[in-house]
């Protein structure tokens, strides 16, 4: 029989491993491979495209 929890953690471990795929491939797209370097690079880059309803009055 398998158990419960083995089955669990399998499913947290896979979905675990898509989800940094996806980020990956996110910060690929949004920009150069200095983002891995410099964490503000993605916030900038949401802040420069976002459109301006979106961000706090002090950014306008």
């Amino acid at each position: 029989m398998i158990e419960p929890g083995l089955v669990f953690s399998l499913i947290v471990a896979i979905a675990a491993g898509a989800g940094a795929i996806v980020v990956r491939r996110a910060a690929r797209s949004v920009g150069k491979r200095q983002d891995s370097r410099d964490p503000d690079a993605v916030l900038r880059h949401f802040v420069a495209t976002a459109p301006r309803k979106y961000l706090p009055k002090s950014e306008h």
